[in-house]
């Protein structure tokens, strides 16, 4: 494939364009990385490109959620760069999911998939979530408003484990300001939600939602169940949960989770820690496998660690 047009050439921010003749536009906006400092090599998401997308990628060099001294410069060049697209969709995770949310309006946005965004990093917009404090110190309070920059006809879904309560609150409160954005549960993912659906190879099936929008939280759910059964982070996730929260009454669930682990040739010893938990209090559960997306802990007490699986 030839190489990217360079669409925005900055030194905190830059955006580059593959197959710039496509009809439609696919958005990717690089997450959170653990040593920032520099751009990466941008390369094409060949599924969307035979779908006749244009793929711009946009890069932040530093870990600053996008939002810098050279925002509104790149606002204003992408607005004019990218006229004459039809469909717009985007994908983003973590501080990529934010960066879709704030730059939604300047790229005319229609359609997203967002794995585990933040609504903001600013101290007064979250100041329950201290995860990201170290790249909080130069986040404009205004200049990252997702209110005022976000287009609040914004559509899709948030993917998100209910069992992470920070995240969990990060997407209640992006629902309030876009309301026609769905939420879908992958309970026992971890962070990023899409854990287990990566782990069972399911990553292309939830880009091809975004070929055919409306985007519809049932079927990443549905996508996530299927997944889920054979997935060694799920189980391990679960019964994780399951142990310290102490409300289940299900043996047979480790039995089951060790064969399975033992099926996909995954270490499985670290099950003998929960050998000596055998009584559980029942959840109302319809089947085992609901422990995620539908059932909630609330009213139960929970241990400090069950928090820190949960934060």
């Amino acid at each position: 494939m030839a190489d990217p047009k360079r669409a925005f050439d900055g030194d905190l921010l830059r955006a580059d364009l593959f197959n710039p003749s496509g009809r439609r536009l696919f958005v990717s906006l690089r997450q959170r990385i653990a040593v920032d400092g520099a751009f990466s090599r941008p390369n094409p998401v060949r599924s969307f490109i035979a779908q006749d997308h244009a793929h711009l990628h946009i890069q932040s060099r530093f870990n600053d959620w996008f939002v810098n001294a050279e925002t509104e410069a790149l606002e204003h060049c992408l607005a004019d760069a990218l006229r004459g697209y039809g469909r717009r969709v985007a994908m983003g995770f973590s501080m990529g999911g934010y960066a879709a949310l704030r730059l939604s309006r300047c790229l005319d946005l229609r359609h997203v998939i967002l794995v585990s965004p933040q609504v903001s990093i600013h101290p007064d917009v979250v100041p329950f979530d201290k995860r990201f404090r170290g790249s909080s110190g130069g986040f404009h309070f205004a200049q990252g408003d997702l209110g005022i920059h976000g287009r609040r006809q914004l559509a899709g879904t948030v993917i998100v484990d209910p069992f992470r309560a920070l995240d969990m609150r990060n997407a209640h409160m992006i629902q309030a300001l876009f309301p026609r954005i769905g939420l879908a549960r992958t309970a026992c993912s971890g962070h990023p939600a899409t854990r287990v659906l990566r782990e069972a190879g399911q990553f292309p099936a939830l880009q091809r939602i975004l070929f055919d929008p409306p985007v519809s939280s049932g079927a990443v759910t549905v996508l996530h169940r299927n997944a889920r059964r054979h997935s060694a982070i799920y189980w391990k996730n679960s019964l994780s949960l399951l142990r310290c929260a102490s409300v289940l009454t299900l043996q047979g669930l480790l039995c089951r989770a060790r064969l399975l682990l033992a099926g996909l040739g995954v270490d499985e010893s670290w099950l003998s820690a929960y050998q000596p938990l055998t009584k559980f209090q029942a959840l109302p559960l319809r089947r085992p496998f609901d422990i995620c997306e539908g059932a909630s802990l609330a009213g139960r007490k929970r241990t400090s660690r069950c928090r820190a699986y949960a934060n």
